[in-house]
């Protein structure tokens, strides 16, 4: 089969296999990237919206807060109303402006939150109580946290990863940290014990989303939330925590409702600062492997498609160099051939005894490789014949002179 190809055939198939040799390397490179690029965009996506239903969670605590503050006469009916228009407003929000990045469970969740209507009439009317209130508000934040599924999103054993499952602890630990500060007004105000069980097991939470949260967060993160714990510590006493989890009414015994309930609602606000913070420093390191990935994958692709564009043009300007020369010798030895049976029946046909030399046309071939080593080394045996040819024909006139002269 190869027999049968030309030369510019020949080089055709030799070219062929290492391009798609690199073809084939060079493809997984560049899918690769191109996933590795779509994973931090999705990574990127997904910590935008859990940034934004954060938010939706901590205006829930507040309003879980406020609705327990009304009715034990700590907050007003305006500020009730008010915190649930926002919450509506957020809701709205969220679906407007993220609408095709929300996911299934996400928007489920989301729906959840028009339940609340039922406790909200209630709390106003003054017909609900504290523990109606924890037991609405409570399962809806983590639903919506659980809806994230940030967990299942990330490679957890990336530095991007654990920062990401930070930001799913801190969310967790905001929650608890929510419900805990509602229940210890709860304490203070009644004094019930299954309030005080309900939040001693608050703050055991509380610390497991703490711990956890703070096992993966990086220096510069770690110290914005001492801050918070110094802002807690602060608003009621650097022993609180500590002494509220070994008695929770001995705790705040002391401390009056009326400067007990503001104190709790300024702390509820504390983890949106280090929960903005995680956000954007995934944000900035995920887009940052997003371009790193696509310059990559550009990179690859462009330079391998360089690579394959010069090969092919090499292999062109080659196969022009190689076929040229030998179709100009073909032509040459050719017309020599012709030349020289011309010459030859002429010689012998001619009987005249002055026959001029044979004269054949040099090969055109003027290169310095080996093919133009061929063609002056032809040229040679092209010559070498000639004269050959040349000194038969005066033999043979010479022995017929020979016998002329004998037979006169």
């Amino acid at each position: 089969m190869l027999a049968r190809l030309r030369i510019r055939g020949k080089l055709a198939l030799l070219v062929i296999v290492p391009l798609l040799s690199m073809v084939g390397l060079a493809v997984p490179i560049v899918l690769d990237r191109v996933a590795t690029a779509g994973r931090a965009a999705d990574t990127a996506e997904a910590v935008r919206v859990a940034s934004r239903v954060g938010s939706l969670v901590q205006d829930l605590q507040q309003e879980r807060l406020l609705s327990v503050g009304l009715l034990l006469g700590r907050a007003s009916r305006t500020e009730v109303i008010q915190k649930s228009a926002t919450v509506d407003d957020r809701v709205a929000d969220i679906r407007a402006e993220l609408g095709g990045q929300l996911t299934d469970r996400v928007r489920l969740a989301l729906d959840q939150v028009r339940g609340l209507a039922d406790v909200r009439a209630a709390v106003l009317a003054g017909r609900a109580t504290p523990a109606r209130v924890m037991e609405a508000f409570g399962p809806l934040a983590v639903e919506l946290i659980d809806s994230l599924r940030l967990t299942w999103k990330v490679d957890t054993t990336t530095p991007v990863g654990q920062q990401v499952l930070a930001l799913d602890g801190l969310l967790r630990a905001d929650e608890s940290l929510g419900a805990c500060a509602t229940l210890i007004v709860l304490v203070r105000a009644t004094s019930d014990p299954k309030t005080v069980a309900s939040y001693i097991a608050c703050m055991a939470a509380l610390s497991v989303d703490t711990d956890r949260f703070r096992s993966l967060v990086t220096p510069e993160q770690l110290e914005l939330a001492l801050l918070d714990d110094a802002a807690v510590a602060a608003r009621t006493s650097p022993t609180f925590i500590v002494d509220s989890e070994k008695d929770p009414v001995a705790a705040v015994a002391t401390v009056p409702l009326d400067t007990l309930f503001p104190s709790v609602q300024s702390m509820i606000t504390l983890g949106q600062f280090v929960e903005k913070k995680i956000a954007a420093d995934v944000t900035t390191q995920v887009r940052a492997e997003e371009r790193r990935a696509l310059v990559a994958a550009w990179v690859v692709g462009v330079t391998a498609a360089l690579v394959m564009l010069l090969v092919v043009l090499l292999s062109m300007a080659v196969a022009r160099l190689v076929a040229r020369p030998l179709t100009r010798l073909t032509r040459s030895a050719e017309r020599v051939a012709r030349a020289a049976e011309a010459e030859l029946v002429r010689v012998a046909d001619d009987e005249s005894e002055n026959v001029p030399p044979i004269r054949l046309d040099p090969v055109d071939v003027r290169g310095r490789d080996e093919i133009g080593d061929l063609a002056r080394a032809f040229e040679r045996v092209q010559h070498t014949a000639a004269r050959l040819v040349e000194r038969q024909v005066a033999g043979r006139r010479n022995v017929a002179q020979m016998f002329g002269h004998v037979g006169r």
